[in-house]
Parts: C-alpha cells; structure tokens; sequence
C-alpha cells in the first residue's frame, strides 16, 4: 500500500452473504409472530439435550411451524400435502440442533429431492444429494445462530428465497 493511501479491502463476501443480496432479503425481525397457519408445532431450533438427540424425536417447543423461506411447498411424493421447512439435526459450533433442511442456498433439485423424497429416506435415498443438503443447512444455521437469529425463516422472510438454479454460479 503506496504512503498515505488509508484504503482497506473489504472482506470477501460469504456464500450466504451473495444469497442474501441476491435476493433483497428482508432483515430477520422476531418481534413479528409467524401467523399459527395451523400447521403444529416445530422443532425451534433449540439446542436438544444429549439423551433426546439418539435418533429419537425431541420434544416439541410449541414454537408455530412457518411456511419456511421459500414458502409452502406442494409434496411431488404426496400431492395433497405441502412442505416448509423439514426439520434435520445438525451439530453446530460442538451443539444438536433441528434446523430446517429447506434454507436459502439449495438448488432447484435439491428442493425437488426433498419434495420427492419420503422424509423418512431423505438421508438414504441419495446419500450424496442429502449431504449436500445438509451442509448447506448447517452452514446457514450457523451463519444464522453465530449473528443471534433463529434458524428458521421469522415471518419477513416466509417465501422471500427460491431455489438457486441448478447451473448458477455461486
């Protein structure tokens, strides 16, 4: 840097960052109630006590099930029923925690997949492909829980995302 030149590079934008600005995304704001659509409960993304998190379902935090980031979804698998968020447990910064598998960043075929897939063999269907998925929703939950935010969408944010198209550049 020549004397006298006080200019900074700016840190390189993160991936979720790029998604987020491509997007206009509303800012995050808990003080907004999700409207109870009657959907139930979800799984808030609290932290799961070790002895809930063996393969068994938590209990629920009565926290209202949203229609996700990008929306409610219609299920290629069962055409009368919808999907927003499904639920998958992820370890983030040494903690459990139920994040939604459907966050921005994912592909149009990685929605497809999980639209198509029985949630019960999501994991064993395409094993590479839920992966990919999954990494995806622990990086988000983590950029989300490391800036103080609830991992699933707060309701500015319900339907705000679509899929990436499968040959974007990232």
């Amino acid at each position: 840097m020549a004397e006298g030149d006080k200019s900074q590079t700016a840190a390189p934008e993160s991936e979720i960052e790029q998604i987020l600005k491509r997007f206009n995304a509303p800012s995050p704001d808990v003080s907004v109630p999700v409207p109870n659509r009657g959907y139930g409960p979800r799984f808030g993304g609290s932290v799961l006590p070790d002895k809930e998190w063996g393969g068994q379902i938590p209990a629920f935090d009565n926290a209202v099930k949203g229609n996700g980031y990008f929306g409610y979804l219609p299920r290629k698998d069962k055409p009368d029923w919808k999907s927003s968020e499904i639920s998958i447990g992820v370890e983030v910064n040494g903690k459990k925690y139920h994040v939604p598998s459907m966050v921005p960043g994912l592909t149009q075929s990685e929605v497809d997949y999980l639209l198509s897939t029985p949630e019960e063999q999501i994991f064993s269907a395409n094993p590479d492909m839920m992966r990919n998925i999954q990494a995806k929703a622990e990086n988000w939950a983590k950029y989300r829980l490391d800036r103080g935010l609830p991992v699933f969408a707060t309701a500015p944010e319900e339907g705000a995302f679509k899929p990436l198209p499968d040959n974007a550049k990232r």
